[in-house]
């Protein structure tokens, strides 16, 4: 397949678009090479009956709760999260590499003409992750897969080794196979890039009918790599499956932006959950068409742009606002709430099960929520460099994800990037807890 070869999706309910299929010639097949990251796909014919809180059978009406939110002044446990401030930041070291410099002397540019350079969400494997930028004005675009242990080891050395150009911008990256992954450009396209054993990338092709704009976010089936779901701007949840040539697997059309995507491994991954801009968090079971919700919460509230179901029935979810609200699907009609003490817009939520910890990420900061003995979880760490960035930079923001190489229950490495082209890691140390230092 050459660089050039565009991916078309076998999709019998949608007319091919005739100016894609002008550009792409004929249809390409992915099919990946190489081990997948995840284990073998669980049995997807015999899955395990969903858990009580399911509480629609297949193909009947949709359950849908109107949440009322609950709000606590002062220190308060709400859920999974504490709101009292301790001795944040509490992170071991960090580390920080501006990749605004980096590239622009690569390239042989001026700093100037690089423009924002601001970067989106990292996507980590083993001790590499890809990283874009994500700016939609600015003139030039790139892709980079940077080595995190270089980063940590030597701060004098470039950890850059790898920078490719792309003509849009990129919204969101994922891994599905240690030799594949899979960036989400701003004309709505997926661009499909094989990495090579010495982490060299090469454009492989590109899903071009799923979406007609800018995607939000993708999500991975760790069970299958294969399908990912997605969604975005044209408001349309799209389930994908890359294993052959590319198709829909399903699709539907919402009334409002997706503005987070997610495939938990929880019951055998039959299910994916999504929320909307305009405030509604959503489960679609995958075992029949998902022409409508299994299960529906309505907020009452706008912005609410992520979430993280990091238990079988328990939801994390972030808003515009900066709150960070909890949902148990089981019982409860109850939005528990409280206030992040540092992100002001909250814009991504990840939860490492490791170390029980969360990172939350957004507008002006980000912070790390560790989880407790007794079911609660206290602010554990923060950015102090984003207090001196805000003063030129009114919408600094940043994304935060896991490194998993180096995380134990007593430690975990934070990547972070932000909107200013630099990248770091935040080592936290949770045996600080036992210790009695926090």
């Amino acid at each position: 397949m050459s660089e050039n070869e565009i991916v078309k999706l076998n999709n019998p309910e949608k007319k091919p678009n005739p100016v894609n299929r002008a550009a792409s010639g004929v249809a390409a097949m992915i099919g990946l090479s190489g081990p997948a990251m995840a284990q073998a796909p669980l049995d997807a014919t015999k899955p395990k009956k969903l858990d009580e809180w399911i509480a629609t059978p297949l193909n009947s009406e949709v359950k849908e709760i109107k949440v009322t939110a609950t709000k606590t002044q002062g220190p308060v446990i709400i859920g999974k999260f504490d709101a009292q401030e301790t001795k944040a930041p509490s992170y071991a070291r960090k580390t920080e590499q501006s990749l605004r410099s980096l590239v622009a002397k690569k390239a042989n540019k001026n700093i100037d003409e690089m423009g924002r350079f601001s970067l989106c969400r990292p996507a980590v494997y083993q001790e590499y992750c890809i990283v874009a930028t994500d700016a939609v004005e600015d003139q030039h675009h790139w892709i980079m897969c940077v080595n995190t242990k270089i980063m940590q080891d030597d701060v004098t050395a470039d950890p850059i080794v790898e920078c490719v150009p792309v003509s849009e911008h990129i919204r969101d990256i994922r891994w599905i196979a240690q030799d594949t992954v899979l960036c989400a450009s701003g004309d709505g396209h997926i661009l499909v890039y094989a990495v090579s054993s010495d982490w060299k990338m090469k454009h492989r092709g590109s899903v071009v009918d799923a979406h007609t704009a800018e995607i939000r976010e993708m999500a991975v089936n760790m069970a299958n790599p294969c399908n990912i779901a997605s969604g975005g701007f044209d408001q349309k949840l799209c389930i994908l499956d890359l294993s052959h040539a590319a198709k829909v697997l399903d699709s539907v059309q919402m009334d409002s932006v997706i503005g987070s995507v997610k495939w938990p491994t929880h019951n055998q991954s039959v299910c994916v959950s999504c929320t909307l801009d305009s405030g509604k968090y959503q489960l679609y079971d995958l075992r029949q068409k998902i022409t409508k919700p299994t299960y529906q919460a309505v907020f009452g509230k706008a912005e609410l742009y992520t979430h993280e179901r990091y238990t079988d029935y328990h939801v994390a979810l972030g808003f515009g606002d900066g709150t960070l609200s909890h949902i148990d699907m089981r019982a409860s009609n109850k939005l528990l709430e409280v206030q992040d003490p540092y992100v002001q817009g909250i814009g991504g939520i990840e939860f490492n099960p490791t170390s029980q910890s969360f990172a939350v990420s957004g507008f002006t900061d980000f912070t790390v929520w560790k989880c407790r003995a007794d079911a609660s979880a206290q602010v554990w760490s923060h950015s102090t460099s984003s207090t001196d960035k805000l003063i030129n930079q009114s919408n600094y923001s940043t994304s935060a994800v896991y490194l998993p190489q180096r995380t134990t229950q007593h430690s975990a490495g934070v990547l972070v990037s932000d909107s200013v082209g630099s990248l770091a890691i935040y080592e936290q140390d949770f045996a600080a807890l036992s210790r009695g230092k926090a």
